[in-house]
């Protein structure tokens, strides 16, 4: 039989027997059921096609004929039977939205009902089922993340004036639904009256001339009186020939964010101003504190060396000297102080000038060496390369290699070495390194030693004093020109301080560049005389943790394999969650450069990673930080050392 008038199609579908239905429904693609209509008004199952028995585990064999009432529970019979009825008495296609319940889930579906009528009463009803649980669970969620956002919207047509708000729209503006969109003017009185002329401006901008309109902020008034601040940014709809058809905006209540940004700049600006107030106080007590220091130590100075005649007593003598250690250590600490106070204070003076560099290493031998020799240690200064001169402030660089000299003599037992020598490296810069062989610092402890009034434990510490102050006030003085700490040190063994200066402040009495004197950077990456290249592939993964450096392992594609306790301690982060993850997209976006990230592409790509340089971290307060990158042995895979100290 072939169909092809709707007048034919419906008869057919109305009187045909069950199975020439069910193979007529069973050619459709969608889940499809038919209804029988009693004349009684009751409702019986007909059939339902292969598709809505797959979809909805609903057997034909097991409900064809059946009463809909002996099958449903009454709340949702009278639920399906209102539409059923609803469909006959308008006589006409209907559609609804529906949930069936799984013990699996929910699955939401859009049901289409047609009436079938036979001498006029309806006698069968045709449903198709289109399943809508993806769109329904996507406005689910996109409703869920715009609460959890606090993101509303609405929408205004110009061609109709037409105006639509979302649910969260009412919610922001604390208007009830059922009152729909306010008018212009109740939407006036909800704005701020400080903000009212702006948002008028920007709300006629928007309809007026749309183009024009961009993001912007104000304050809304809600009927408890409750004020909140929003974020709203506008787009434009246009028709294809460009005409403007429709203004859509988001609103966020950014009240929140806008409490908490206020929150945290005042207490940023108490704090600077405390800290402002310290080292203002500490740097104007420079006079104060140091006059009266210096006349104790004067005087108690001369009565030691007997200048106006002998004191006839020698428990005198002692006394003086026990004066003048004292004053002298607390002037040592008071100095130590006030320089960190001035460097927070930002009022170091900096005078730069060329400085032969034997003189300055000879500055520091020659203040220190007494205090060497009364520890019963053997200082040595080994010959500087020749001609050489530096860039720099005397004073200040003297300085920090004082603290570094002199933290080596305190930390270093009778009997033992302090050296201090010079280099000039391969890449140019200048290196000036103290070695000693003291106590040592344990790698978890560097970070504490570099911290300000950092002191760590040590059976020295009942002969030695101190405010921890020394090797802070170094790195800043160092790095005020340019330059880098970095420390080497294993408990037991000593500490190697390594201080780096830019080429550019080494002057050569030859007009040709200075001659390299050791091998360049790689030799900060040397651990107890071994590359760290090779002795990480030599290793385990839990000695790892025991390298004084920073180390990470990553796949060809940047994701993190290894990371050791070192790095952890340094850049703030658990371990355990860094593995598996992208490092520089993730973990350090400030690496996504070509300068990081590009040498590391470019040398995954080739086979040959193998670059020392210096970076710039991005914290809470920008850290340089020397770099080295090597492929490792394992194919498709990289080695990233860190020299934080």
């Amino acid at each position: 039989m072939t169909l092809t008038d709707s007048r034919q199609v419906s008869n057919f579908l109305a009187t045909c027997d069950i199975e020439e239905l069910r193979s007529f429904l069973d050619q459709v693609g969608c889940p499809m059921f038919a209804i029988d209509v009693d004349r009684d008004g009751g409702f019986r199952i007909a059939t339902v096609n292969e598709e809505y028995e797959r979809t909805y585990g609903f057997s034909h064999a097991q409900a064809s004929g059946r009463r809909l009432v002996d099958l449903l529970q009454p709340a949702e019979f009278q639920r399906i039977g209102d539409n059923y009825r609803r469909c006959i008495g308008q006589g006409t296609r209907i559609t609804y939205d529906e949930t069936v319940e799984f013990a699996t889930g929910v699955l939401w579906a859009r049901t289409t009902l047609n009436p079938l009528f036979l001498d006029g009463r309806a006698v069968r009803l045709i449903g198709s089922c289109t399943d809508t649980t993806a769109h329904v669970q996507a406005e689910q969620f996109l409703a869920a993340a715009h609460r959890m956002a606090r993101l509303g919207w609405w929408r205004h047509n110009l061609v109709t004036g037409e105006v639509t708000w979302s649910d969260f729209m009412y919610e922001i503006v604390g208007r009830d639904p059922r009152l729909g969109p306010p008018s212009p003017d109740e939407l006036a009185e909800a704005i701020h009256p400080k903000d009212r002329s702006v948002a008028s401006a920007i709300f006629l901008t928007a309809r007026s001339c749309p183009d024009e309109a961009g993001p912007h902020e104000f304050r809304i008034v809600r009927p408890g009186g409750e004020i909140r601040h929003v974020h709203e940014e506008c787009v434009i709809e246009r028709a294809s020939s460009g005409m403007p058809l429709a203004v859509f905006c988001t609103v966020q209540d950014v009240t929140d964010r806008k409490r908490i940004e206020l929150e945290l700049t005042v207490a940023k600006e108490q704090a600077e101003r405390a800290n402002q107030a310290k080292s203002s106080f500490l740097a104007n007590m420079s006079h104060e504190l140091r006059t009266p220091l210096n006349a104790v130590i004067g005087f108690s100075d001369m009565m030691v060396q007997e200048a106006f005649g002998p004191l006839d007593n020698a428990t005198y003598l002692d006394y003086a000297n026990d004066i003048l250690f004292a004053g002298r250590h607390l002037l040592d600490i008071v100095n130590d102080v006030l320089d960190m106070a001035r460097i927070e204070a930002g009022e170091i003076v900096f005078e730069e000038r060329e400085v032969p560099l034997g003189n300055l290493l000879s500055d520091v031998e020659r203040l220190i060496r007494e205090r060497a020799s009364r520890a019963r240690l053997r200082l040595s200064v080994t010959p500087t390369p020749g001609g050489l001169s530096v860039t720099c402030d005397r004073r200040l660089l003297r300085q920090a290699l004082l603290n570094l000299v002199g933290n080596a003599v305190k930390f270093t037992e009778a009997g033992g070495d302090v050296v201090l020598c010079a280099h000039v490296l391969s890449d140019g810069q200048l290196c000036l390194a103290v070695t000693d062989t003291g106590v040592g610092i344990a790698v978890s402890d560097l970070p504490r030693a570099l911290a300000p009034f950092g002191r760590l434990d040590s059976h020295l510490n009942a002969t030695t004093e101190g405010t921890g102050l020394g090797l802070p006030v170094a790195k800043a003085l160092i790095e005020l020109h340019g330059g880098m700490l970095h420390l080497n040190s294993s408990p037991g063994v000593g500490t190697t301080a390594f201080v780096t200066l830019p080429a550019e402040r080494i002057r050569s009495s030859e007009c040709s560049p200075p001659r390299p004197t050791i091998g360049g950077l790689k030799e900060f990456f040397r651990i107890g005389g071994q590359d760290a290249g090779d002795l990480v592939e030599q290793i385990g993964e839990t000695d790892l943790n025991d390298l004084p450096i920073g180390v990470i392992q990553l796949d060809r594609t940047g994701r993190i394999l290894s990371y050791n306790a070192t790095e952890s301690r340094f850049a703030g982060r658990h371990a355990e969650l860094m593995i598996g993850r992208d490092f520089f997209r993730e973990i350090a976006p400030c690496t996504f450069t070509p300068e990081f990230h590009g040498r590391f592409q470019d040398g995954m790509e080739h086979g040959d990673l193998n670059v020392i340089f210096s970076y710039v971290f991005t914290f809470t307060q920008p850290v340089r930080v020397l770099i080295e990158m090597r492929s490792g042995r394992q194919p498709g895979t990289a080695w990233i050392f860190l020299r934080w100290a």
